[in-house]
């Protein structure tokens, strides 16, 4: 592939506005010819307002923290795959109602109580996580 320049006007030569705003543009040579780099121009801003869009909705892992008695699962957050949930000394998760848990993982969570995490009700469980999670204890289950 060879990297061409279509030859300038002469800097005596008047150039016309449209000259002036476009300058020559570097044509591509390739197998099947010359390939105007100009005419893809009108496609840089949608690329780039695509990969802003894209980086928008990066997923990205985030932190709980539950610092006081709290009696909703999760503290009342939602965890998704990846995110993490701590509760700190002094803090507690209490649940009383049937089939709620004190803790809900999906994958790839990492959950650390130095609390207290408390059921006393039908079918609950204080940790209930499903895949590739790390869970780290030093309070009270």
């Amino acid at each position: 592939m060879t990297l061409t320049r279509p030859a300038s006007h002469s800097s005596h030569s008047p150039q016309s506005q449209a000259q002036r705003a476009f300058p020559p543009v570097p044509q591509i040579l390739g197998g099947g010819g010359a390939i105007n780099a100009r005419r893809f121009q009108p496609l840089a801003p949608a690329m780039r307002a695509a990969c802003l869009v894209a980086s928008a909705f990066e997923a990205r892992a985030a932190d709980f923290v539950i610092n006081t008695p709290v009696t909703t699962t999760n503290g009342g957050n939602t965890l998704a795959d990846g995110d993490t949930l701590t509760v700190n000394a002094g803090g507690a998760i209490t649940i009383s109602n049937d089939f709620s848990d004190a803790i809900s993982a999906g994958t790839g969570n990492t959950i650390t109580n130095n609390g207290t995490i408390t059921t006393s009700s039908r079918s609950s469980e204080g940790i209930d996580v499903l895949s590739r999670n790390t869970i780290i204890n030093t309070g009270t289950i």
